[in-house]
């Protein structure tokens, strides 16, 4: 979570509108780190807002590699990504 906020980069057009919004957002963390099928499965309804989210992921990626010993296989993952004005 931490590395896909320190990605995140907030639109200069939902910005300069003063739009806010939470986007929440699905993907895989493939065994090797490396990010799949990536969604949104619930809007911000701002197009802007939910690019971003979906860019900040795909910034951060590659994971760590998640613990064989835990996950077998591929690491479902949901997220809430908050664009927020301060």
């Amino acid at each position: 979570r931490l590395k896909i906020e320190s990605c995140k980069k907030y639109p200069d057009s939902a910005r300069a509108r003063h739009v806010e919004g939470r986007t929440v957002i699905r993907f895989v963390i493939e065994p090797d780190g490396r990010v799949s099928s990536l969604s949104v499965i619930k809007s911000s309804r701002n197009r802007a807002l939910d690019n971003a989210a979906k860019d900040a992921v795909r910034a951060a990626s590659p994971f760590l590699k998640p613990p064989a010993n835990l996950f077998k296989d591929k690491l479902l993952l949901e997220l809430t990504i908050l664009f927020e004005l301060a």
